[in-house]
């Protein structure tokens, strides 16, 4: 006799604009770290990606939402250096309370 396994929920969040998805666990992981390190490059490093795709991640949000997510500073003697606007800030709460919601709905269902 096969023994039935339990299944579990599971999900995936992206938030979205008009023209397509801005952004999900991965850009909000990306938020996250650059929030942490002040650094667009240490982040990438964290995430296991390059610079250049962190690079074209943030570009990506940016023409979608048409503003700037990530403030940047150049290097040199004094360092660079990068921070999250206000925008991003709003993206990661929006996004933290819909998780939230979503983890409450489907914390006791099993199959």
């Amino acid at each position: 006799m096969q023994q039935r396994q339990q299944l579990h929920p599971s999900f995936k969040i992206w938030l979205s604009v008009k023209s397509g998805d801005l952004i999900g666990k991965g850009g909000v992981s990306l938020l996250r770290l650059i929030e942490k390190h002040g650094s667009i490059r240490k982040a990438a490093k964290e995430l296991g990606c390059s610079y250049m795709f962190a690079w074209d991640q943030l570009e990506y949000m940016e023409r979608k939402l048409g503003t700037p997510v990530v403030l940047t500073k150049r290097g040199g003697a004094t360092g660079g250096g990068a921070e999250l606007t206000s925008t991003a800030r709003v993206l990661l709460e929006r996004y933290d309370k819909i998780e939230k919601g979503v983890r409450k709905a489907i914390r006791e269902e099993t199959i």
